[in-house]
C-alpha cells in the first residue's frame, strides 16, 4: 500500500516542485538557492526571502494580527500580500 501511494504521489507532482525524494538530495534545493542568491547579487537585483518551518508555524499565528503588525513596521505591501499568500488555507496536521 505504501509503495503505491508513493507511486501515485510521485506522478501527481510535478519535477519543479521541492521536495524529498529518493531520487533527489537536499543539496539540489541548496544549490538552486545559493545560485539565486549570487545572481540576484551579481544583476544588483532586490531579493526576498521567506523561509517557513511550517512545522512549527501553522496554527500557532493570528494571521489577521501578522498582517497588522507587519503593516505597523512599514512592511511593503507587496511583500505583506506575498507572506498572505503563503498562508492562505493551510494548517498544521494533527
Amino acid at each position: 500500500m505504501n509503495k503505491r501511494l508513493i507511486e501515485n504521489k510521485e506522478n501527481k507532482l510535478e519535477d519543479n516542485q521541492m521536495r524529498f525524494c529518493s531520487n533527489r538530495s537536499t543539496m539540489d534545493n541548496i544549490f538552486i538557492i545559493r545560485q539565486i542568491f549570487e545572481k540576484s547579487h551579481e544583476y544588483n537585483i532586490d531579493l526576498y526571502n521567506i523561509f517557513v518551518d511550517y512545522t512549527h508555524a501553522f496554527d500557532s499565528v493570528y494571521r489577521n494580527k501578522l498582517n497588522e503588525c507587519l503593516k505597523k513596521f512599514d512592511v511593503l505591501d507587496k511583500l505583506i500580500r506575498l507572506i498572505a499568500l503563503t498562508l492562505i488555507q493551510t494548517r498544521a496536521l494533527s
